[in-house]
Parts: C-alpha cells; sequence; structure tokens
C-alpha cells in the first residue's frame, strides 16, 4: 500500500483565523479525495512542535514563528505561507490582502463622518501590521482626516497587553468622538475592557473596529466589537490546492491574495460623527433601510426634513448625495453575497433593493466596473482553486 502523505498544518487553534484556515484546508482534502493525512498543529507556541519536521511530505504555514519556518526549509519540502510576514522569503504564499483590509477600514470610518482616527496594532510588529497600516493611510489621504499611530513613538517598548496603558490614557485624552483600527479582533476587544477601566465610553466617545470578524471575540467584547471580515476559509482551500500542485512537481507558484469581504457593524462603531442630527438620522435610516429598497423620497419623510436641506447636508459633510449613499450600501450588501453565497442573481438583486435583476446588473456595472456574474467568478464562493 502506498504511504499516504504527511502534511502538517500549523495555525493557531484559538484564533478564527487560524480555525477557518484549517476548516478550508480539511474541505479542499475531502473534496478533492486527497490521501493526505492532515496533522494539525493548533498550538504553534508548544516547544514540541519542531520535532518530527524531517517526517513531513508538505506543510501550510499560519503562524510567524520563524525557528518552525526554518526547519522546513532547511527540510526542503513544499511549504506553502498563509501570512503576509513570510512571503518575502519567497516561499509560495496565499494571504488575504492586507492593504486592502486597512483601505475598507479607512472607508468605513470614513462614511461614518469621522475626522479623528487612531491606528493601533497594540505595538506589535509585522509586515500585515505595515500593510493594513499603509492601505488605511492611503485611504484616509486628502480626506482631512486626522490620523495618528499608537502607541505612540515615545512609548518605546510598549507591544500587546503592555501598551494598552499608554493606549486608553491617550484616547482619554482626545476630544471626542474619534475612531480606532485595530489590526484584529483580542486586540480590539483588550482595547475596549480597557478603555471601561479608563471611564471612556465605547462607542460614544470612541468607535472602535477590529479584524477577522471572529465571532467569540467579537460576542464577548463589551459592547460586541464591529469587525472586517477576511474569507479566511476560502484561503485554506486554496493553500491546499498550490500544496497539492507543489507536491506534483509544479515549482512556480505565484502569490494569490483575497480581498476581505465586509465590514460587519455591532455596537463598537454604533455611532456617526457628522455634527448634524438630522444627518445622522439619515445616514443611519439608509444604513438600516437602503436594501429594504428605500428611496429618497422615504429618507425624507422618514426624518421629516426637506429633501433640499438633506441633499445640502450630505454634500456638505459626507461630498456625495442621499442616493449614492444608498446604492454604495446596497453594492457592499451585493459584493459580499456574491463572495459568500451561490444564491442565483435575481435572488441576490432583490435582497439588494432591486425587483429587476436586470436594473441590479447595471448598478452593479457602473460602481464595480465589472458585471455580478464576472465579480463572481473571479471572488464568489464556488470558485474552484486553479
Amino acid at each position: 500500500m502506498a504511504k499516504r502523505p504527511q502534511i502538517r498544518l500549523v495555525a493557531p487553534g484559538l484564533s478564527a483565523f487560524g480555525r477557518d484556515i484549517t476548516r478550508g484546508v480539511i474541505r479542499y482534502v475531502r473534496e478533492e479525495g486527497l490521501s493526505w493525512h492532515v496533522r494539525v498543529e493548533m498550538n504553534p507556541l508548544n516547544p514540541s512542535i519542531l520535532q518530527g519536521v524531517d517526517q513531513c511530505d508538505g506543510v501550510i504555514v499560519g503562524w510567524a514563528r520563524s525557528d518552525l519556518v526554518d526547519a522546513h526549509l532547511q527540510h526542503g519540502k513544499p511549504m506553502v505561507n498563509c501570512l503576509a510576514h513570510y512571503e518575502p522569503l519567497g516561499i509560495p504564499t496565499v494571504r488575504v490582502d492586507d492593504r486592502a483590509v486597512g483601505e475598507m477600514a479607512a472607508t468605513y470610518l470614513l462614511e461614518q463622518g469621522f475626522d479623528t482616527c487612531f491606528f493601533t496594532s497594540g505595538g506589535e510588529e509585522s509586515l500585515a501590521v505595515d500593510l493594513r497600516y499603509a492601505g488605511f493611510c492611503e485611504a484616509l489621504r486628502g480626506s482631512g482626516v486626522e490620523l495618528t499611530k499608537l502607541p505612540e513613538p515615545t512609548e518605546e517598548g510598549a507591544a500587546g497587553r503592555d501598551a494598552l496603558p499608554a493606549i486608553a490614557d491617550r484616547l482619554q485624552r482626545q476630544p471626542t468622538p474619534c475612531a480606532l483600527f485595530c489590526t484584529h479582533d483580542g486586540m480590539a476587544r483588550l482595547i475596549c475592557d480597557a478603555l471601561a477601566i479608563s471611564g471612556v465610553l465605547v462607542p460614544d466617545h470612541v468607535a472602535v473596529l477590529g479584524v477577522d470578524n471572529d465571532q467569540y471575540q467579537c460576542d464577548i467584547c463589551e459592547p460586541p466589537l464591529s469587525s472586517v471580515e477576511i474569507p479566511y476559509q476560502q484561503i485554506g482551500v486554496h493553500a491546499a490546492a498550490m500544496l497539492a500542485r507543489l507536491l506534483d512537481g509544479e515549482t512556480s507558484c505565484p502569490t494569490q491574495t483575497f480581498q476581505p469581504l465586509r465590514v460587519v457593524p455591532r455596537v463598537t462603531t454604533d455611532t456617526i460623527d457628522v455634527g448634524d442630527e438630522r444627518l445622522t438620522a439619515a445616514v443611519r435610516y439608509i444604513r438600516n433601510h437602503a436594501c429594504d429598497p428605500c428611496s429618497v423620497a422615504e429618507v425624507v419623510d422618514a426624518i421629516a426634513v426637506s429633501r433640499t436641506v438633506i441633499e445640502r447636508l450630505f454634500r456638505q459633510h459626507l461630498a456625495t448625495t442621499p442616493h449614492e449613499l444608498i446604492v454604495k450600501q446596497r453594492m457592499r450588501h451585493a459584493t459580499y453575497l456574491l463572495r459568500t453565497t451561490t444564491q442565483p442573481l435575481a435572488r441576490i438583486a432583490r435582497q439588494c433593493g432591486y425587483p429587476l435583476v436586470q436594473n441590479f446588473g447595471r448598478a452593479f456595472k457602473e460602481i464595480m466596473d465589472i458585471s455580478p456574474a464576472a465579480y463572481r467568478q473571479q471572488h464568489g464562493a464556488d470558485s474552484r482553486p486553479q
């Protein structure tokens, strides 16, 4: 009997990233009927993880641990990386587009109307952090928003939990309301705890946005945490497919990157800083009802203000129109459904406020510069690894 390929999968079992990468890998193995024996290492900090490196035929890495990566590189067996961190080493890579994560977070907070934003990784350093910060900065450039990275340079040596007091102190002294973008949900939850201890109200004083949409972290956060959702399971599927090609002798596997899916709003960003109660009410109504569908006339009726006034407030404070915001909300929901479901386009159109699929297709292509069908083919949940 032929020996089953021994595959190591190193991913943190306590995070949504690690669990969903693992689900994706296992899904691909089972759907393709591969004979792999996948040994899942869920605690990458375990010292014994370096044992048995020479006994595996391939490895998928989702943890920034240099000694482990070095050991596998020296062993010379195929490896696939799921982090930006190791991409510069030339390791075949499947990962999220971290710059796009930062851009999505910034765009969302800009739409909330904040003129002061903070960015933090809790002092942790990595290429993914750098890329998310770069994307965040780029999307804010020219907007007039004041941006500060925390902890500030004067707080040397502050990282992880050690950085929390300095971050909370800085935000406590900040005129409110303002917004804080954290590079992952675990740190965002800890910061919410630190802010509560300091007497800073979330979201009334500081709106907090995380990354990963880790259901556990978001739910136990007080208040529940808003977060950028990442298609980690899809990344796991494609990482397994890439490893399969490497095991078959393929030598060149270009990096594959996946776009973040959407911002999942919860209580920590349930504030709108636009300086006018009428505009705040209009924006909140559109967020909640854009896909019902709703029209600008319905927005005007709901907040009992003339259309002329609302149009002027939107242009003055948000540099857009009520109609444009309605369409943007619909497209955000549409791209999410196209990425994550296999529903027919007509059903997606109705869920996004378009009774006629033709009108949905025209609006989608006008905004996204691609048809819904082509978008789904490129990014959808049923797209197969090449």
